[in-house]
């Protein structure tokens, strides 16, 4: 492994945070070696792991791979904040500490920028792994004209940072990810880049994703939050589009509900409803009136209240 002072520029910078992923690391950082596309370095951010990462990572001798340190944790943005400024490529690529990259996700990637004009960010279909269980994302096909990314962006993500290639020029336009949000950052981040280049996605499964019910991702209150500060950040064009903002509101509520906090639910459904009058936000408030369990019971069957 050397230092990040090799002279010549790589085509692409590929970010790898981690925090604890010493189970994993090696994993990530071996699918990124073992790309057919070959012109890249490997900046991997260790957020002040206290197991054996940084022993890993030392250890490879692949010339192309960088390590730094935080000193304390400051959380992934930061980590990736962290690679972004270090990194050296035309591309910047992302990927998770606990994932996996087939082997030429890289080269398709780098395809389209060759071989498309003006495109400023590619991404792809990946495999969530959980339980055992395998499931192929985003669902449907994303056929989206120009300009219409950014709204169907708005009503929810479906681009994980972990497939994404993106121009550097962009990523220092936007200054990077939003470092105040818990989770929901690799939406944020699209969000804006949306706004400002144009995306080309690739339908097929170029990345494994392997879910951790652990992981921060399945904490509510981490996502209330982000969600509240994402809600707030891009108010105008959740403004401009109620329909989404109704959901979004409603979705809260939800999350709420799964902390048994029965009045914020309600105060969040009713808030719902002012936006849009969608009968399950209405429906939604009712059933709450008569407690949690017979909402919960309820929804489970009710295709009207889960859509």
């Amino acid at each position: 492994m050397s230092s990040c002072s090799i002279s010549i520029q790589p085509t692409v910078s590929v970010i790898i945070p981690t925090y604890n992923r010493s189970s994993t690391i090696l994993r990530a950082i071996n699918s990124v070696i073992n790309q057919t596309y070959k012109d890249f370095e490997i900046i991997v951010v260790d957020d002040a792991s206290q197991d054996n990462t940084e022993e890993i990572i030392r250890n490879i001798t692949d010339e192309r791979v960088h390590y730094i340190k935080h000193a304390f944790n400051k959380g992934a943005n930061a980590a990736r904040n962290t690679g972004i400024r270090q990194a050296r490529g035309k591309y910047i690529a992302f990927q998770d500490s606990d994932d996996e990259w087939l082997d030429d996700k890289l080269q398709q990637q780098l395809s389209i920028f060759d071989n498309i004009d003006n495109v400023g960010a590619v991404h792809t279909g990946y495999i969530r792994h959980e339980n055992g269980v395998k499931e192929y994302l985003p669902k449907g096909e994303l056929n989206i004209t120009d300009g219409m990314l950014h709204t169907l962006l708005l009503y929810g993500n479906f681009i994980s940072t972990q497939t994404l290639v993106v121009c550097s020029e962009h990523l220092y336009a936007i200054n990077g990810f939003d470092e105040n949000l818990p989770r929901l950052q690799d939406w944020e981040l699209v969000l804006r880049l949306s706004k400002l280049c144009k995306f080309v996605f690739i339908n097929k499964p170029l990345v494994n994703v392997y879910f951790n019910p652990g992981c921060i991702t399945s904490k509510p209150e981490k996502r209330i939050i982000a969600m509240k500060y994402i809600l707030e950040k891009h108010s105008t064009d959740f403004t401009n589009h109620p329909l989404s903002l109704a959901e979004h509101t409603y979705n809260i509520g939800n999350d709420y509900l799964s902390l048994n906090n029965r009045k914020l639910a309600i105060s969040y459904f009713c808030r719902a409803f002012k936006i849009s009058r969608k009968p399950k936000y209405a429906l939604g408030i009712f059933l709450l009136f008569f407690g949690i369990k017979t909402f919960n019971a309820i929804k489970r069957y009710s295709k009207l209240i889960r859509n």
